[in-house]
């Protein structure tokens, strides 16, 4: 009966989480130009069995489907998993324009069906051999390069925020970005709203045409004067990969050579008109401007006096939100209030709330009202003044003993300053004891101040005298770079692996040219832009290394550069690139020093 159970609960719970766990997916770019060739892939997590095929059409099927197997293994606290992935490829060529759609494809995994999602991939018109022979020409690289700095409005009121995006549009190979120059704000408030750690590329389309775009920088920004604001051009200095004309790669074939080049971009300014707020007569009116703000306030009276709390929320500039100028009793002592801000920005503005919390201390026993609190803002939506207010509290304060001995004291006629004095006239004894000292003596003259004098002074010296030699070390630009030629390509190394487990070949190719690259640039000290293998083989061969190693060097970067734009084998071959590649560095790290 026990093992008739036991055997029910695995085939309630057991069974139905490992069929849970199978994904059938399809995957691939969603926006390509015609005639570009370019993969879908639909993949399964199991072993499968009975793959149903979409019926293509709109573009032409050059091949597929093509399968491929990948298995990967994962030990967590000595239990060791196995993750099976099945892969079923498309090459398809992209022959009109328009926005089309892939049919899903079935698949059975231990006899169930599963379904992948379908996907919608847009063709645009692309570059005809002459207008990319012209482009390529331009050294402005005005159409397949170039910064730009985008806002969602440009008519706005003086206080409305709007979003300012500084995007890099390219269609050229980035090898890195060397230096950006960020516009000025001058008569805006700034608030960053993308902190770019890492730039991210992603396919848009503009003017029928494809670029990879990234985002360098967002900000939201309130304009604090009416008029024409302009936003300063933005700069960026980077390293892009342009033809050199052709050689013969590792495998006899004839193929494009590319050569670092450094290029400078600069935007074009932008003008964003700023409309002067309407004519108000409410004095109350501080200049914030927003949408859907509220006002309320809270009491809460305890033993130890009155929290009285002001909240104002929305979207809006809370920063331009004050004190509230509120006519308390004069009988309440009434401390500075605590602000708490609790502010998000978006592209929607700055929206949360804003709160102050005031401590009210009663000097004396009777009723008393806390009067209401008006705020007045501009509305955007309406595009009007709104006046908001708190409603009034009444407040009774009981004779207690808590109350200080002056509390009966009529104090309808002291100011708020004469109140607060009333308790600093009479101070209590001190209690407890305390220790004497001697008069006329000094504590510079005592041991401990002497030793720790001594023991600063040490210290300082030490410090110069390690700054000194750090200073010195770093001056040398050859050294500098010779110390970290070694320990950046190490950090490319590490994210080649990466590429590896993902199976991201061309990033993983690029990572190990730009390795080599790098670490050669660094140990030569030669800029990547003049560096080339000629150049390159002449200084190995000046500094003695062997020729052997030199001709495995350049087999390594022709097999590389050949390998993204070419199909490429196996991870094996790329662990095999990847071994070749550390190998290299670590023989030519001990030959190469500083000359």
């Amino acid at each position: 009966m026990k093992t008739k159970s036991l055997l029910f609960i695995y085939l309630l719970f057991i069974i139905p989480i490992t069929q849970a766990q199978v994904q059938f997916t399809a995957s691939s770019k969603r926006l390509v130009q015609v005639g570009e060739r370019f993969r879908v892939n639909f993949s399964v997590n199991g072993n499968s069995s009975e793959f149903s095929s979409p019926r293509i059409s709109n573009f032409r099927v050059l091949s597929g489907p093509s399968t491929s197997t990948s298995t990967s293994f994962q030990s967590i606290n000595g239990k060791t998993s196995q993750k099976t992935t099945i892969t079923y490829s498309y090459i398809l060529e992209a022959t009109s324009v328009g926005k089309f759609t892939i049919p899903a494809a079935s698949i059975k995994v231990k006899g169930r069906k599963y379904v992948s999602n379908t996907l919608e991939i847009e063709v645009v018109k692309g570059k005809t051999a002459e207008s990319i022979e012209n482009t390529e020409s331009e050294s402005t690289d005005k159409n397949s390069l170039f910064l730009r700095i985008s806002v969602n409005k440009s008519t706005v009121y003086r206080g409305e925020p709007l979003v300012a995006t500084i995007k890099l549009y390219t269609q050229r190979d980035i090898v890195r970005l060397e230096d950006m120059k960020f516009p000025t704000f001058d008569g805006f408030l700034s608030q960053d709203l993308k902190q770019v750690q890492q730039i991210t590329l992603k396919q848009e389309k503009v003017n029928d045409q494809i670029y990879h775009t990234a985002v360098l920088g967002q900000y939201l920004l309130f304009p604090q004067r009416s008029g024409d604001l302009k936003i300063s051009k933005a700069e960026l200095e980077l390293v892009i990969n342009e033809k050199a004309g052709k050689i013969r790669n590792f495998f006899g074939e004839i193929v494009d050579n590319y050569r670092p080049v450094r290029k400078r971009l600069i935007s074009t300014e932008r003008k964003i008109t700023v409309k002067n707020l309407p004519a108000t007569k409410s004095p109350l009116f501080i200049g914030t401007v927003g949408r859907n703000m509220k006002l309320e306030a809270t009491i809460n009276q305890g033993t130890e006096g009155i929290n009285y709390n002001i909240r104002i929320s929305g979207n809006g500039n809370h920063k331009l939100i004050d004190e509230f100028s509120i006519n308390f009793p004069n009988s309440f002592e009434i401390y500075t209030p605590e602000i708490q801000t609790n502010i998000k920005n978006t592209n929607a503005g700055a929206s949360g709330s804003k709160t102050f919390k005031y401590l009210l201390l009663p000097r004396s026993s009777g009723d008393f009202v806390i009067p209401t609190v008006e705020f007045v803002y501009f509305d955007l939506d309406s595009k009007s003044y709104k006046t908001l207010s708190t409603k009034e509290f009444e407040v009774h304060i009981d004779q207690s003993e808590s109350m200080p001995a002056y509390s009966n004291m009529d104090s309808t006629n002291l100011t708020s300053e004469e109140i607060a004095s009333l308790d600093k006239d009479i101070r209590h004894i001190h209690e407890n004891a305390f220790k004497l000292y001697k008069n006329n003596t000094t504590i510079i003259k005592s041991n401990y101040c002497l030793l720790i004098i001594l023991i600063l002074l040490v210290i300082f010296i030490s410090i110069l005298i390690v700054r000194r030699n750090y200073i010195k070390l770093n001056a040398n630009e050859i050294l500098v770079r010779n110390r970290r030629a070694n320990k950046e390509s190490r950090k490319r190394l590490k994210k080649a692996a990466v590429h590896i487990q993902r199976k991201e070949k061309s990033a993983f190719y690029t990572e190990i040219l730009q390795a080599l690259w790098g670490y050669l640039s660094d140990k030569l000290t030669i800029d990547v832009a003049d560096l080339n293998k000629k150049e390159m083989a002449n200084q190995l061969s000046n500094r003695g290394i062997e020729q052997s190693k030199i001709d495995e060097c350049i087999a390594v970067l022709d097999e590389c550069e050949f390998a993204q734009y070419a199909p490429v084998g196996s991870n094996d071959k790329l662990a095999n690139i990847y071994k070749r590649a550390s190998d290299i560095i670590k023989s030519l790290e001990q030959a190469l020093r500083p000359i």
